[in-house]
């Protein structure tokens, strides 16, 4: 355990058990076992007090004493537990359960006669045997002889002795419903549990869904500082994962190049289990995805609302509705999410003090803020549920969010505290319970006033959503809130203690109060989190709410399975049909796969889906893969196939996919792990023995056969189809060139690292670019690439990482031809033996895009076919179609060489020579050393020597080349650069700005803008409707245009994506500078060589 390690949790074991005394002193060995030494025995005591158990970080902490002096405290707690001791064989000490609690006996020998005396005393009794070695003095192996209780061990108390505290190790199966501890009656000694033997029904069984606690998978989406990360913060807090004075400081899910930059930039996963109590409504276990809210990490977004069933949508109830919220609210709709709306920052709308009368007493809170409050949230809630009512149209339609409802919630996850009808409603239901008790009457009575209560406060707010209910909501909701808040702002710490007294039966916690009295008081922000906390928890509120109105697995899964495995399209049916796979047998399979995903039953079929690929904390080769399990069981060593999206066409859209067995690669799951809060960057997790239906989990293993996001099903049976792949809402628009210097490993390190850095992100493009000669990094901004960067640097190490180059990548351009040379040109060989005339044309934009198609075929096997196409669609005569000797580049040529000669001996023999001069000239054009586009070459005439040595390649080739070259020369080159479609939404307040940035500079043609479909449904200023721009911009201009469009509309444009569209001529005023840069580029001489300069004379 690293020193940082260790001070974070002698930090957390001081807060622990600091509540139970004085500490002199905390020490953590390396492995992470810790040692608590109490001022007196009263701390002793209170650690070792009946029923009394500590958690860390969502782990129990195992507490036993330690030495001769503690052996009467111990025996104590287990006397007070009902567990009577009995010592035995003289060197033994037992032990046994009551009757009350299953009827079992923990037996602890310290020698082999005392094992002896065990095995005589329990002859006859079934046993486990729990292997585990002893810290003694000689270090003496052991076995411990556990009786297994009776009854149902689920519902049988903890029984371990729990004052060391030792961190539950989640890796190792627990000995539940028992501990072990290894002691006799002379000293009391720590043990660790190495392995443990638990008989099993059956080899692969699977505990019943009735013994498992409840599962939520649940996303935190909004727009960017809506206070994501502060909310899960309290989430973790309420885990045991983190202190709650650091809780909505501390952005816990944020690693350090996040905490750096105040932004979260990777969808953070934690698994969190809670128990049953007064934080939680019954046991659960809750997988947390912390999304980012900036526009250029959203692929995040995507990736993780697959993982999700649920979703807290957090707005600022300042801001408001926002670009991303907007964004992220339709995506978590169209993958069938629920949404349950969080508003943000209240305490920003409530009084900071109370007002005072004419003789300085404080004066009630004015209820007309209060109101107007209220018709802001009413207004922001509106505007959800319009954009809701637009976006709806996902597999399910959800109906309007309400506070009413229960469906949304508003606080500060700031301060800590949430809200809702429902935790109101039980606020007043538990205050009307403990006023019923104290004037005497019993529990019956006391619950029944409770209940009461709570249905006429559920009545009350049953208008809240409306301008009738705003009164009650007031006086119920608001202003008990703004009184605490207003009191905590002016310092009183007695009265603020009084009211929560009034209405919890409980007060501020007493260091709280002792330091009130002390030279440093609490601040107004330590005031208001601590009793605001108190009144109106957050992590209770959300809870309760994801359990009560967020779908379980099963639910969601059977509304979305028919989105998430989508039957085949026409086209794709054909497809299956010629690949020898019967249409009926495909359905069927896809019928087959949709039951398993609706059912999600642990039991089906193995069907997951990995969203995204996380690097593990700690290495740099270890990467985990971020799964849901839709059906069946995932544990370590389970062989699966691995379909990925990349094997899958097409590649993304709405449609199915169809995907042929030698594109699915098999695999083998090595660890199961459930991930755990990090303060550095990548996941940390924890083993877990298998994942069940319904769960997120990481896999390690899959390295090999993943490359981002894939299906993944048993190996035992035929490769699953392909679920539906990811859509994203952004795209690569930011390019970057990296390298390093030349020499040493640098090249290799570089090109190892390259695929690491695509693999861990859902949208980054990386790769080699052959035509720039360049490393090139894609992505979807110029912050996203900053970070990309920051990973690759970290990939390289300490030594390559300072030394990463980064420049703006070069853009390939194309080389044409804008008329037909005068004249033929003419180059010998350097035998002067060999003479080829050639003169270059425009092959037409339509021919070449129709080659480049395929519309024309290009295979030499449809040579006739070709030229039939030829003569008829685009004009070409009869024998200069059947005489092409080829077309280039190979594959998707835009490029033809024409034998045009007429009775030339020798031509056949040297066709091929001069097909690959042609791909010479076409791969490096002579103008700035681009490849060719919609080039006609035509070979008028020819001189070929009769003999074979005189006409070798070396003669040939070179001769041919020169004179490919001087013709393309003479023909008016031209260099034509790529134009790409950008397209984004923005206000139509704003539509001037964007046709005044795109028709600048940036030479943008075709800019037109259309109104949204029903755009003003949900805007109530029509300057605020929402327009789709489209532009057609040279790419060599897109570069930083998503920052300056955020910037300048200050965030409001959304939804930026640049494409490919075609080529188009340079201006002639910028032709010159952009050939001279090229041709440096490429390490080209300067000048541009002229015809004359490559052809020869007769």
């Amino acid at each position: 355990m690293c020193s940082n390690a260790k001070q974070a949790l002698v930090s957390d074991l001081s807060d622990i058990f600091g509540m139970c005394g004085p500490i002199d002193q905390i020490s953590v060995s390396t492995r992470g076992h810790a040692f608590v030494k109490f001022s007196s025995a009263a701390g002793v005591n209170a650690a070792l007090a009946p029923g009394r158990t500590f958690t860390l970080r969502g782990a129990t902490l195992r507490v036993q004493a330690r030495g001769d002096s503690q052996v009467h405290h111990l025996r104590r707690h287990l006397q007070g537990n009902g567990l009577p001791h009995v010592e035995r064989a003289g060197d033994t000490v037992y032990w046994t359960l009551s009757d009350a609690v299953g009827g079992g006996l923990v037996a602890a020998p310290a020698s082999k006669e005392g094992l002896r005396a065990a095995r005589e005393t329990l002859a006859g009794e079934t046993l486990t045997f729990l292997k585990h070695k002893a810290s003694k003095q000689g270090n003496l192996s052991q076995r411990s002889l556990v009786k297994r209780p009776t009854g149902d061990a689920a519902g049988e108390p903890s029984l371990s002795p729990t004052v060391q505290a030792l961190p539950s190790r989640t890796s190792a199966p627990s000995p539940s419903p028992l501990s072990v501890a290894a002691f006799d009656k002379h000293d009391i000694e720590r043990v660790e549990v190495e392995e443990v033997e638990v008989q099993k029904a059956e080899e692969g069984a699977v505990a019943d869904d009735a013994d498992k606690p409840a599962v939520r998978n649940v996303c935190v989406i909004a727009h960017v500082d809506h206070g994501k990360t502060t909310l899960s913060d309290c989430l973790l807090s309420a885990a045991g994962l983190l202190s709650s004075e650091r809780a909505g400081r501390a952005c816990a899910l944020d690693t350090g190049l996040e905490q750096e930059r105040g932004i979260t930039i990777n969808a953070a996963v934690v698994s969190l289990s809670y128990t049953s109590g007064p934080t939680c409504p019954e046991d659960l276990r809750l997988s947390l995805l912390d999304c980012p809210g900036h526009a250029e990490f959203n692929s995040e977004v995507t990736a993780s609302l697959r993982l999700s069933d649920g979703a807290l949508l957090v707005v600022d109830v300042q801001e408001g509705v926002r670009a991303q919220t907007e964004v992220v609210l339709r995506q978590a709709l169209m993958e069938g999410v629920r949404p349950v709306l969080v508003l943000n920052k209240v305490d920003r709308l409530l009084p900071v003090q109370r007002r005072r009368g004419e003789d300085g007493d404080p004066l009630p809170v004015d209820e007309a803020p209060l109101i107007e409050i209220h018709a802001h949230m009413r207004r922001v809630i509106a505007q959800v549920n319009a954009l809701i009512a637009h976006s709806n149209t996902g597999p399910q339609p959800y109906p309007p969010l309400s506070l009413a409802a229960g469906t949304v919630l508003w606080g500060s996850g700031f301060q800590g505290w949430i809200a809702s009808v429902d935790t109101l409603a039980d606020l007043y239901a538990a205050r009307a319970a403990r006023a019923a008790e104290a004037i005497g009457a019993g529990v019956a009575e006391a619950e029944a006033e409770g209940e009461r209560t709570r249905a006429k406060a559920m009545r009350r707010l049953a208008d809240a959503d409306s301008e009738r209910g705003a009164k009650a909501f007031v006086q119920m909701a608001l202003r008990p809130v703004a009184e605490l808040h207003a009191i905590a702002g002016e310092g009183d710490v007695g009265a603020l203690d009084v009211r929560l007294q009034g209405v919890l039966g409980r007060g501020l916690p007493e260091g709280l109060l002792t330091r009130a009295k002390s030279p440093d008081p609490p601040s107004a922000k330590d005031l208001r989190r601590a009793a605001l906390g108190k009144l109106l928890p957050a992590a209770r509120c959300i809870l309760a709410t994801a359990l009560s109105r967020l779908p379980s697995p099963t639910e969601s899964q059977r509304a979305r399975a028919q989105q998430l495995c989508p039957r085949p399209s026409p086209e794709e049916g054909d497809q299956a049909a010629e690949d020898s796979t019967a249409p009926d047998a495909r359905a069927a399979e896809v019928d087959a796969q949709t039951s398993a995903v609706a059912a999600c039953a642990s039991k089906g079929p193995l069907v997951a889906f990995v969203s995204k690929v996380v690097p593990m904390a700690g290495s740099s080769k270890a990467h985990a893969a971020v799964a849901r399990v839709l059906s069946g069981t995932i544990s370590p060593g389970t062989d699966v196939w691995v379909v990925d999206d990349t094997s899958a066409s097409p590649a993304a859209g709405a449609k199915g996919t169809l995907v042929s067995a030698s594109a699915a690669r098999q695999a083998r799951v090595t660890r199961v792990l459930r991930f755990t809060p990090s303060g550095v960057a990548g996941a940390h997790a924890s083993g877990a023995q298998c994942a069940r239906a319904g769960e997120v989990v990481g896999l390690l293993g899959l390295e090999g056969a993943l490359g981002r996001s894939a299906t993944l099903g048993q190996a035992s049976l035929p490769a699953p189809l392909p679920l539906a792949p990811l859509a994203f809402e952004v795209s690569v628009v930011e390019r970057r060139a990296v390298s390093l210097p030349a020499g040493g490993v640098g090249a290799r390190k570089l090109a190892e690292a390259m695929p690491t850095l695509q693999r861990a992100d859902p949208l980054v493009r990386c790769g080699y670019d052959t035509e720039t000669c360049e490393q090139v990094i894609g992505g979807s901004g110029e912050l996203h690439l900053e970070v990309c960067v920051e990973r690759l640097r970290e990939l390289l190490g300490p030594q390559l990482g300072p030394q990463l180059v980064v420049t703006p990548a070069a853009v390939a351009h194309r080389e044409g031809v804008a008329a037909r040379s005068p004249q033929p040109l003419l180059a010998k060989s350097s035998n002067k033996l060999n003479r080829f005339w050639a003169i270059a044309s425009p092959l037409g934009e339509d021919l070449a895009r129709a080659l480049e198609t395929g519309v024309v075929p290009v295979a030499r096997a449809d040579a006739t076919a070709r030229a039939r196409a030829l003569v008829a669609n685009h004009g070409w005569d009869r024998k200069d179609a059947a005489r092409i000797l080829g077309l280039s580049p190979e594959g998707a040529p835009t490029n033809a060489l024409v034998d045009c000669t007429v009775g030339v001996q020798g031509m056949d023999l040297v066709k091929d020579l001069l097909a690959d001069a042609f791909a010479q000239v076409c791969a490096q054009g002579p103008l700035a050393g681009q490849r060719l586009r919609g080039v006609r070459i035509d070979i008028t005439d020819a001189l070929v020597h009769a003999v074979a040595a005189s006409r070798r390649a070396g003669q040939i080739v070179p001769a041919a080349t020169r004179a490919f070259s001087a013709a393309i020369l003479a023909a008016s080159p031209s260099l034509l650069e790529p134009v790409s479609i950008v397209r984004l939404s923005v206000p139509l307040r704003d539509v001037g700005q964007v046709y005044s940035e795109l028709t600048g500079e940036r030479r943008a043609e075709s800019v037109t803008h259309t109104q949204a479909a029903d755009a003003s449904a949900h805007c109530a200023d029509a300057a605020d409707e929402l327009c789709h721009v489209t532009a057609a911009v040279p790419t060599t201009q897109t570069t930083g245009l998503s920052e300056v469009l955020r910037g300048s509309l200050r965030g409001s444009a959304r939804g930026l994506k640049v494409d490919f569209s075609h080529w188009a001529p340079l201006d002639e005023d910028i032709v010159g500078p952009a050939v001279e840069h090229l041709r440096s580029h490429r390490g080209m001489p300067r000048a541009v060589p002229t015809p004359e300069s490559l052809s020869d004379r007769l």
